[in-house]
C-alpha cells in the first residue's frame, strides 16, 4: 500500500512539474557590439503569427541608437522564433541593457499575452 502512495506521489510531483515548466525561453549572447535576442517558443507552443511582438530597451553605459523594436525589425520577422539584432555603441565598466519583451504564446487556438524581461551585461 506504501507503495502505491509514494508511486502516486511520485507522478503527482513529475505531472506538476512539467505544467510549471515555461512555454518559451528568452536566450541572448553579446558580441561585436551586438545584443543577439531570440524568443523560443516551447515544443508544441507558437507565438501568435498576427499579433505584436515588441522589445523595449534602456541601457546603462552604453548608446542605444533605438530604444523600440517590433517584430518588422526581427533578422526573419516571419521566423517561428524571432530574434533581435540590437547594436550599441561604447561599452563602460558596469554596462547594462535591460529589454522587456512583449509577445502573445498560443498553443492550439489560444493565445495569452507576455511581458517578460532580459538583462545582459556586455
Amino acid at each position: 500500500m506504501s507503495r502505491l502512495l509514494v508511486a502516486a506521489a511520485l507522478a503527482l510531483v513529475a505531472g506538476l512539474a512539467r505544467a510549471e515548466e515555461p512555454e518559451f525561453q528568452i536566450v541572448g549572447t553579446v558580441e561585436r557590439q551586438t545584443l543577439s535576442l531570440s524568443i523560443l517558443p516551447r515544443p508544441g507552443y507558437r507565438l501568435g503569427a498576427d499579433t505584436p511582438v515588441l522589445v523595449r530597451l534602456d541601457g546603462t553605459g552604453v548608446e542605444l541608437p533605438r530604444k523600440l523594436y517590433r517584430r518588422q525589425d526581427a533578422v526573419d520577422p516571419r521566423a517561428e522564433a524571432p530574434r533581435f539584432e540590437v547594436p550599441f555603441r561604447a561599452p563602460s565598466a558596469g554596462a547594462r541593457i535591460d529589454a522587456e519583451l512583449t509577445f502573445y504564446i498560443c498553443k492550439s487556438s489560444r493565445c495569452r499575452p507576455v511581458v517578460t524581461r532580459y538583462s545582459a551585461t556586455p
